[in-house]
């Protein structure tokens, strides 16, 4: 069984997530508010494990 994979790449001002093997992908601030929405994103795609970049 694949695991559902979250990478995420961190700039300045964003979060750039994409989740395998689903493809889904989203943008979010790099502030407290981005990284929530990030959390509730990886939650709704059953998110295993999450590796940032």
């Amino acid at each position: 069984m694949n695991r559902i994979i979250c990478g995420v790449d961190v700039s300045k001002d964003w979060l750039d997530a994409h989740v395998r093997p689903s493809g889904a992908f989203a943008r979010f601030a790099n502030d407290a508010t981005g990284l929530e929405e990030l959390l509730v994103f990886c939650r709704s795609h059953r998110v295993e494990l999450a590796v940032m970049e």
